[in-house]
């Protein structure tokens, strides 16, 4: 004899690369035949879309992450990019000029878009001279952007995001060690007193990339090519610089990364004492970030990572030394 049955609500589900294929995909005016088969996932998933001429990226929001008003904002900044040189993998308008497109999927509605292929392979960090056209390409970036605006809204990458917002999914995974979570509070209290404390007429404030690291930009005989802006917003342009600095930094590479990047960024584009100081600090900020997104499940479902040793790790990463 069985219960009756239960119906339990999904918070996540992976649509079927078939029937994308078959009601989204079919909406574009692509060369066939057309395959479509699941690639990746991340804050959102990505699928393949191959034509017989070339190759198509499929991007799936998380449904409750990111509104229309958000994503019609990423795909402004791409246009507004694009238009002022700077290669993107830009988005596709579909047959009825859309750029947007709008799935039920068990755990609500979903956007979906279609970009062109990024051309060439990841970044080479072990080549200086990659470092620094790197560097450069950032620049031209942040430089190229300073005219962007959207009649789009979306969330400013400042203490409330990066800091506050981190703190608040991480509770419940880790208030219950009581005196490690007073500390931690007041930690992060103080990274926002001293993020909060920088930002001002010295500090480079603008569009940001807000995942600007190395795999998220491709190299096809010696042009970049940026893609994935979800994370894109306004915000102080340290915090871009910091993304590939942590990395450096994690991988003991800081020579031979860090410093031939900043040297082609500041080639293009001169950084205040402000803003390397704030650069640094978004290092530590970036750290809590990463973290609280794990405790994040419409993310993925990854709380079995988060245990007391890495919540003591993540203390260390964020407390300013006196």
């Amino acid at each position: 004899m069985t219960s009756d049955t239960v119906e339990i609500p999904a918070i996540y589900s992976t649509l079927s690369a078939e029937k994308l294929l078959d009601s989204i995909v079919s909406q574009y005016s692509l060369s066939e035949p057309l395959s479509c088969q699941f690639y990746c996932r991340g804050f959102s998933d990505t699928y393949q879309v191959f034509s017989s001429e070339t190759l198509f990226y499929l991007r799936v929001y998380r449904a409750n992450l990111r509104s229309l008003e958000e994503v019609k904002f990423e795909l402004d900044a791409l246009k507004y990019l694009q238009e002022n040189n700077i290669k993107v993998a830009a988005p596709l308008r579909n047959n009825n000029g859309e750029l947007v497109n709008l799935v039920s999927a068990p755990e609500g509605e979903r956007y979906v878009i279609i970009t062109e292929n990024a051309e060439g392979e990841s970044l080479d960090l072990d080549d200086s001279n990659v470092c620094y056209q790197f560097g450069s390409a950032v620049a031209q970036l942040h430089q190229a952007s300073l005219g962007f605006s959207s009649s789009y809204s979306r969330q400013l990458i400042d203490s409330g995001y990066l800091i506050k917002q981190s703190v608040n999914r991480l509770e419940p995974i880790y208030s219950k060690f009581s005196d490690k979570w007073q500390y931690f509070k007041r930690q992060a209290q103080v990274l926002i007193n001293s993020f909060d404390q920088l930002i001002g007429e010295n500090i480079d404030f603008g569009f940001c990339h807000g995942d600007l690291h190395f795999a998220n930009t491709h190299n096809c005989d010696n042009a970049l090519t940026f893609f994935d802006f979800d994370l894109c917003g306004f915000g102080p342009r340290a915090y871009d610089l910091a993304v590939l600095k942590r990395f450096a930094i994690a991988n003991r590479r800081q020579k031979e990364w860090w410093l031939p990047f900043i040297g082609g960024y500041q080639a293009v584009r001169t950084l205040s004492d402000d803003d390397l100081q704030l650069t640094n600090l978004c290092i530590r900020i970036r750290h809590l970030w990463e973290t609280s997104m794990m405790a994040d499940q419409r993310i993925d479902t990854q709380l079995w990572n988060l245990t007391e040793k890495t919540f003591d790790n993540l203390i260390r990463n964020i407390t300013l030394k006196k």
